[in-house]
């Protein structure tokens, strides 16, 4: 019969700090893991927001009223994009536009016309020359077709049905 070895006391100390230090990483690193994540669905809704302002401000707007263009939202999943009138962002449930009050003053405040919830928060934008009637405030999600219309003094823009 072979005899049974042991584990040493330095050994059962080392895995014991060995599985603190782990939770310890896994406890406090988790936010600068999901931030990391998060870098590259944000380069992409960026990258989407500056296509949209590029063209509303040098593609519809100098064109001659009734021009239009279709632009296709592709953002990461659970991003939402939101336009809203700049003056009177007002709920609208049907428009799945439905802010909280500190949203709102903000939008007011700061004249955005495009709202947009992502992956590490919520934040304004402005767009010149785009504007969304008070009660046609609303939202959408990735693969949304978005139809920009010249009315000559102003962009306006409305989601595509399928």
């Amino acid at each position: 019969m072979s005899p049974r070895k042991a584990m040493s006391v330095g050994m059962v100390f080392a895995l014991i700090f060995t599985i603190v230090l782990m939770a310890f990483v896994i406890l406090f690193g988790w936010d600068a893991v999901t931030r990391l994540l998060c870098f590259g669905e944000n380069s992409k809704v960026q990258k989407s927001i500056d296509q949209i302002k590029d063209l509303v401000e040098n593609h519809v707007y100098p064109k001659s009223k009734g021009f239009s263009e279709i632009y296709e939202l592709n953002v990461p999943e659970g991003t939402r994009f939101c336009f809203v009138n700049s003056t009177d962002p007002r709920p609208n449930i049907l428009g799945n536009w439905e802010p909280d009050t500190i949203y709102q003053n903000m939008i007011k405040e700061n004249k955005y016309t495009l709202w947009v919830k992502h992956c590490g928060g919520q934040s304004g934008y402005r767009i010149d020359h785009l504007y969304i009637p008070p009660d046609r405030n609303f939202c959408v999600k990735t693969g949304a077709r978005l139809y920009f219309e010249n009315h000559g003094r102003y962009v306006t823009v409305e989601v595509m049905a399928d």
